[in-house]
């Protein structure tokens, strides 16, 4: 197997049929997006900027919550770990993005998660709900390949990289991270 930057030794998990990466500090992005081709090419827009922080993606609102709650499948927060944050869609089936931010602000042990809004449903009611809601962030999608990699590198800089402290870092093994 190939080397990550720092020398770990990836992991590679199949998971609807794509391979997701996952690297020995378990860091990584979770990308709540319907879209396929959205979510593939953000996947692309992420290697080209040369970031090496994995996405992990799901498609539902309601599977963002099971995964941040670590239910079922996402149980096992070794594979499955706690987001460094998350990029979410507001126009999700099942739950929309807003009942999706509403339950993370609303779960005291996920309140310190930056959320970042990447929709391309934008108006000036929704960008002010999802403040009020307590996004972090509200970005435009854009078809434009060259400024989706503008757009991830900007992502990277702001909170990846900017040696913010990690809310989750416990004195628990990984495994016993869970969210009520």
């Amino acid at each position: 197997m190939p080397l990550i930057p720092g020398g770990k030794h990836p992991i590679s998990v199949i998971r609807d049929g794509l391979y997701t990466l996952f690297v020995e500090n378990r860091e990584l992005v979770l990308l709540v997006e319907d879209s396929d081709d959205d979510a593939l090419m953000l996947r692309r827009a992420f290697k080209k900027a040369g970031i090496a922080t994995p996405l992990a993606h799901v498609k539902t609102g309601s599977d963002a919550i099971r995964y941040l709650q670590g239910d079922g499948d996402y149980g096992n927060r070794t594979v499955h770990p706690l987001p460094k944050f998350v990029l979410l869609d507001l126009g999700l089936p099942e739950m929309d993005g807003f009942e999706v931010l509403t339950w993370i602000r609303e779960q005291p042990g996920l309140r310190p998660l930056p959320v970042i809004v990447l929709t391309g449903l934008a108006t000036g009611d929704g960008i002010v709900r999802a403040y009020q809601l307590g996004a972090n962030s509200f970005l435009m999608k854009s078809a434009d390949f060259e400024e989706l990699v503008t757009l991830s590198k900007a992502l990277a800089e702001n909170w990846l990289e900017t040696g913010r402290v990690d809310p989750f870092k416990t004195p628990y093994p990984p495994d016993q991270r869970r969210v009520a």
